[in-house]
C-alpha cells in the first residue's frame, strides 16, 4: 500500500469511526456510511435491504409495522406486500450466512417485523450514567427450603461464573423462583447482593426496561436505561434475578442479551417456562421433584427419602397423619406420580389433605384432582390453583397452537 491510498484508507477509518454505530454480534451498522460490516469487512445487502435493517436495528426489541416499513423503504410507492417478505428474506439470509447461529429478525404474525438481537448503540462512554455501588435494589422474596434440589444448586452456582447468564426452565410450579434465589443466596452468602426482577406483573414489553432499571435504582429519567443497569452490573459484584420472562420474552431476551454481551461477568439468573434462545444463554432445565417407581415395592422408609414424597408430606402434616401409615403412603406416591413430581401441584394436594383424615387420602383424587383446594392467599395469583397456573401457560400460546392442544386434550395418555 502507498502512502497516498494508506492515508485515503486511515482518513476513512477515522470518518467511519466518528459515526453513529449500531453493533450487534460481530455486525456494526454504520446508516450514514450505507455500510454494514462484519468482523472488519464489508458486507453486500441490497439497497431496499439496508433500508429495511436499519429500521429495525434502530427501533430494536419494538415490532416495526409493515405499514411504518413500507413508509421508510418505499416513500410515495404503492408496493406490493410480496416485495417487503422477499426483501426481509433476502435480509436474513445474508445475515444467517455470516451468523447461522444467531436470530436477529422475529415475524411477529399479522404485524410486522421485530430485530430481536442486542443492539449497542456506538454512543460515547462519558454520556452514559455510571450508578454509584451504592445503588438500591430490589431483594429477593422469602422462599420455602427446597427439597431434592442440591444437584441443581450446585450445578447452576457453577455456571453463573461462566461466561453469559444461566436460564432456569421449567413449567409453571417446578420451582424455579424458589430454586434461583436458593442458588443466589447461596452464592453471595453473606453479601445479600442481589436484586430481583418480578417480570410477572408486566404486562406490555414496553415496561420491561423500566422494571429491570428500577429493580437496581436506575433513573428512568436516562435516555438508556440499561446503559446504567450496565454500568452497575460491570462495577459491582451483584447478583441479578429477572424472574418470570415467558409472557415478554423477546424483549427479555433483548436485553438480557445486551448486558451478556457488554458484560460477560455478570452475574444473572433468569428463569422462563420456555428458554430465551439468545448465544450467551446457558438453559438449566428443571423437573419434577423425585417419586418412588410405583412398579417397584418400597418400604415407608425408603418411599419417604423420596422430595416428592416429603413435600407432601410436610405440607399435609396434621394429627391426622403424624404417623404415617403404610397405606397413607402408598397413596401419596400414587399422587406425586400422577402429578409428575410438580412441586406446586404436590402443595396445593397436599393443602386439600391435610382437613381430611388419612384413611380419606385414596379416594379423594381418585377421579381427577378437581377437589384439590386453593393455594395459600399471599402466593401469586397464577399459583393459587392448577387452573391458574395452566391459564397462564395457554394465554401464551399462538392461535395454531391453542388449537393443537385443544385437538389432543382428548387423549388421556402422553404424547
Amino acid at each position: 500500500m502507498n502512502c497516498e491510498s494508506k492515508v485515503s484508507h486511515d482518513g476513512v477509518s477515522q470518518a467511519l469511526s466518528k459515526q453513529k454505530a449500531y453493533q450487534f454480534g460481530d455486525f456494526k451498522l454504520l446508516p450514514e456510511a450505507q455500510a454494514l460490516l462484519h468482523k472488519g469487512q464489508s458486507v453486500t445487502l441490497g439497497g431496499r435491504g439496508f433500508d429495511i435493517l436499519t429500521l429495525l436495528v434502530a427501533r430494536a426489541g419494538e415490532v416495526v409495522s409493515k405499514a411504518d416499513l413500507f413508509s421508510h423503504v418505499w416513500p410515495d410507492y404503492i408496493v406490493h406486500d410480496h416485495n417487503l417478505k422477499v426483501n426481509v428474506g433476502n435480509l436474513r439470509r445474508s445475515l444467517a450466512e455470516l451468523d447461522p447461529a444467531a436470530e436477529y429478525i422475529a415475524t411477529i404474525a399479522g404485524r410486522g417485523y421485530k430485530f430481536v438481537a442486542a443492539v449497542e448503540n456506538g454512543r460515547p462512554a462519558a454520556a452514559r450514567h455510571i450508578a454509584s455501588s451504592t445503588s438500591h435494589h430490589t431483594a429477593p422474596p422469602q422462599v420455602r427450603q427446597l427439597l431434592g434440589r442440591d444437584d441443581a444448586v450446585r450445578q447452576i452456582s457453577g455456571d453463573i461464573d461462566q461466561p453469559g447468564y444461566v436460564t432456569i426452565v421449567g413449567p409453571g410450579g417446578a420451582g424455579k423462583t424458589s430454586l434461583a434465589v436458593t442458588v443466589a443466596q447461596r452464592f453471595c452468602g453473606e453479601e445479600k447482593a442481589i436484586a430481583f426482577v418480578d417480570l410477572s406483573t408486566v404486562a406490555d414489553p414496553r415496561f420491561v426496561v423500566p422494571a429491570i432499571a428500577s429493580a437496581l435504582g436506575i433513573s428512568l429519567g436516562l435516555d438508556d436505561p440499561i446503559a446504567g443497569v450496565i454500568d452497575v452490573l460491570r462495577s459491582n459484584k451483584l447478583l441479578l434475578i429477572i424472574d418470570n420472562c415467558e409472557h415478554v420474552i423477546a424483549m427479555a431476551a433483548t436485553i438480557v442479551e445486551r448486558i451478556s454481551a457488554e458484560v460477560p461477568g455478570a452475574r444473572i439468573l433468569v428463569t422462563s417456562r420456555e428458554p430465551l434462545r439468545t448465544r450467551h444463554e446457558q438453559i438449566h432445565f428443571l423437573s419434577g421433584l423425585a417419586y418412588p417407581d410405583q412398579t417397584i415395592a418400597l418400604s415407608t422408609t425408603d418411599a419417604m427419602q423420596f422430595p416428592a414424597v416429603q413435600l407432601f408430606i410436610s405440607k399435609a402434616r396434621s394429627a391426622a397423619v403424624s404417623e404415617p401409615t403404610e397405606d397413607y403412603i402408598r397413596s401419596v406416591v400414587s399422587i406425586c406420580a400422577r402429578l409428575d413430581g410438580l412441586a406446586l401441584a404436590i402443595e396445593l394436594a397436599a393443602g386439600t389433605a391435610s382437613v381430611l383424615a388419612s384413611s380419606s387420602l385414596e379416594g379423594l383424587f381418585k377421579d381427577g384432582f378437581d377437589a384439590m383446594g386453593r393455594g395459600a392467599r399471599d402466593a401469586p395469583l397464577r399459583h393459587q390453583s392448577l387452573e391458574a397456573t395452566l391459564d397462564w401457560s395457554y394465554r401464551l400460546l399462538p392461535d395454531r397452537e391453542a388449537i393443537l392442544l385443544g385437538l389432543l386434550s382428548v387423549f388421556s395418555g402422553r404424547f
